[in-house]
């Protein structure tokens, strides 16, 4: 038997839109079908085709029409896809300088407010109303008061006509030898500067005046002489009484400490005391020590003081010098802080708490931009709206099309339009082509022609001196706006020289007053000589010839 073998294709994958038939005459699938025609869609809509649904979902909504001021109206503006604004606020009425304006954007009106000032009181003469300065003009002025000193005082004096000034500077204290005075003009008196030396301290014995003279305290007295003393005897000068206290008598044995033993010393006059107290240990500066005679050893007492409370930035070290705490470190500086932050110093973390924070910035209108002040410490929001554009055109087709609105202008002028949040003005100006014109000429062959055209300075479209065949030749000039003109072409004539045929001539002799024209370019000459060469014949001669040119 046969075995047969093979399968039918596997059905192509579909779009959407598309159906599929098995062919039986090609062996493959037909497939049939197309996608949908995208639908006509607004300026505001985009369309993608949905493989889902097979359909093109369409997405976008109008621009909201915009916020209007009580004199604009708005209409949906298709091509461009946005709303046409239009209207201008009323002008603002012409004001009295007395009067001031504001819109009103409920009514739509402008209001006017205020009133003429009242006419002031006149002494004499008239009084006018100046609409500029928007006050009463009133004639005559007092005379200004003169500058005064500080000790001046000035009244005006109705009978003269004339301040009146009075006051004189304050006389100079009498100064001690000590002082300086300057006059003070702010306060008007004079400052007293210096103060008397102090008086020194003095001994009991000494007495201190002061010398006026000489500025100083001039001290008298001497301390008074020291008694002769026994041996045993001492004297100090006592300051309160100002005489010498006498003191002793034989000393008496002294108190003997443990360690000690006395004899009296008639030559010194003093007990002689042997043996020596147990050195006193090294001590701490807060330590002190005290021999105690019972023990016959030292007794130490005291004790560090304690490291004082320190702020959070403060550090401590004992001084074994001074014996106290060396306490060094400060405060951390306040930080620099922006106009709306406040600081507090914090004691725990050890540092500054900033607090506060800038101002939102306000919702911006599409023209405005904002920027933070820091002095004000508000957003500053400026506008910016008109961009201006200026436009020569220099081409023949006397338009313009402007790519902010797409319009096209035929005629100089100023244009306005509005797009994307900014307003655009255009000054075009369209220059006239300028006239140019070339000037048909005519050549003989080999001789160089010069080509004219006007206005001068303009390009040929052949060579200048010319020198080929006829042709025909155009001139391109250039003005001053930059515009470019061609004339229409003009002829170059190149014609062939005209044949030159012979003369026969006979009995012209001497002096024979006689022209011949020779096809209007050669002539003969009356001469009352024999011909002789002119111009490119070979000669003339006395006898019959034959010539050729």
């Amino acid at each position: 038997m046969w075995d047969v073998t093979g399968s039918q294709p596997a059905m192509p994958t579909l779009a959407c839109w598309e159906t599929a038939s098995f062919n039986h005459t090609t062996c493959m699938w037909d497939v049939t079908g197309s996608q949908p025609a995208m639908p006509t869609l607004a300026c505001w809509e985009t369309a993608s085709f949905n493989h889902t649904t097979c359909m093109w979902d369409v997405t976008g909504s109008q621009p909201a029409m915009p916020t209007l001021a009580c004199w604009e109206t708005a209409s949906f503006n298709h091509t461009t896809c946005m709303w046409d604004v239009t209207g201008s606020q009323p002008a603002m009425p012409t004001l009295a300088c007395w009067e001031t304006a504001s819109f009103n954007h409920t009514t739509c009106m402008w209001d006017v407010t205020g009133s003429q000032p009242a006419m002031p009181t006149r002494l004499l003469g008239n009084c006018l109303f100046n609409h500029t300065t928007c006050m009463w003009d009133v004639t005559g002025s007092q005379p200004a008061m003169p500058t005064l000193a500080c000790w001046e005082t000035a009244s005006f004096n109705h009978t003269t006509c004339m301040w009146d000034v009075t006051g004189s500077q304050p006389a100079m204290p009498t100064l001690a030898c000590w002082e300086t005075a300057s006059f003070n003009h702010t306060t008007c008196m004079w400052d007293v500067t210096g103060s008397q030396p102090a008086m020194p301290t003095l001994a009991c014995w000494e007495t201190a005046s002061f010398n006026h003279t000489t500025c100083m305290w001039d001290v008298t007295g001497s301390q008074p002489a020291m008694p002769t003393l026994a041996c045993y005897e001492t004297a100090s000068f006592n300051h309160t009484t100002c005489m010498w206290d006498v003191t002793g008598s034989q000393p008496a044995m002294p108190t003997l400490a443990c360690w000690e033993t006395a004899s009296f010393n008639h030559t010194t006059c003093m007990w002689d005391v042997t043996g020596s107290q147990p050195a006193m240990p090294t001590l701490a500066c807060w330590e002190t020590a005290s021999f105690n005679h019972t023990t016959c050893m030292w007794d130490v007492t005291g004790s560090q003081p304690a490291m004082p409370t320190l702020a959070c930035w403060e550090t401590a070290s004992f001084n074994h010098t001074t014996c106290m705490w060396d306490v060094t470190g400060s405060q951390p500086a306040m930080p620099t802080l922006a106009c709306y932050e406040t600081a507090s110093f914090n004691h725990t973390t050890c540092m500054w708490d900033v607090t506060g924070s800038m101002p939102a910035m306000p919702t911006l209108a599409c023209y405005e931009t904002a920027t933070f002040n820091t002095t004000t410490c508000v957003w500053d929001v400026t506008e910016h709206r008109i961009l201006q554009l200026s436009q020569q055109f220099q081409d023949g087709s006397y338009s313009y099309l402007w790519p902010v609105n797409n319009v096209t202008y035929s005629a100089s002028g100023t244009y306005t339009a509005y797009f994307g949040c900014q307003d655009y003005e255009l000054h075009l100006t369209i220059h006239p082509l300028p006239t140019v014109t070339a000037t048909d000429l005519s050549s003989c062959p080999g001789f160089p022609l010069q080509l004219v055209g006007t206005p001068s300075g303009g390009t040929f479209s052949v060579a200048n001196p010319y020198t080929g065949p006829s042709t025909t030749y155009t001139y391109t000039y250039t003005d001053g706006n930059g515009c470019t003109n061609t004339s229409a072409p003009a002829t170059i004539t190149v014609t062939n020289s005209v044949p030159v045929t012979g003369v026969y001539m006979s009995n012209i002799g001497d002096n024979t007053v006689s022209e011949l024209e020779w096809n209007s370019r050669i002539r003969l000459v009356r001469s009352s000589f024999p011909f002789s060469r002119r111009s490119n014949l070979d000669g003339w001669r006395n006898s019959s010839s034959t010539y050729n040119l």
